[in-house]
């Protein structure tokens, strides 16, 4: 990861911090307790579930950590769970699109779209387990 990229991530983690919490009183309560780990463990959280957290560090590394236990974290190996992470965090922070690795040639389009994105988006399956999208086009990750 270059450098610029690090900086990028050490402001977001510090924009995420410094970013007011919602008014909602159970979000608030929630985004106490991820700003907490956010701080302890300097990461930028990019997936939440209600499991716990996929996060990625100053290293590139995308960690996952449950809410139960954050200390208890560990850096994903699995390329289908670091794309899905990646591909989730970028919608957020799109600087981290870098990361998302170039579409396999042999991988096939989704099957819902077609490859097209949907119309609308938010019908293709794409931004889910799967699937990922990288230049428009989703297509299944395995």
């Amino acid at each position: 990861m270059n450098r610029e990229l690090r900086r990028q991530i050490a402001t977001q983690i510090r924009e995420f911090l410094e970013k007011q919490p919602p008014d909602s009183t159970l979000h608030a309560a929630l985004d106490s307790d991820l700003r907490a780990v956010v701080s302890k463990l300097n990461v930028l959280p990019l997936l939440l579930d209600m499991g716990g957290c996929y996060a990625l560090n100053q290293d590139g590394d995308v960690i996952s950590f449950a809410w139960d236990n954050e200390m208890d974290m560990q850096i994903e190996l699995d390329p289908r769970i670091r794309n899905i992470a990646l591909f989730q965090g970028s919608r957020k922070y799109p600087e981290l699109e870098v990361l998302i690795p170039a579409r396999p040639t042999a991988a096939p389009d989704c099957h819902v779209c077609k490859g097209t994105g949907g119309s609308p988006a938010d019908l293709c399956p794409a931004p889910r387990q799967s699937y990922l999208l990288r230049q428009g086009a989703p297509y299944l990750i395995i």
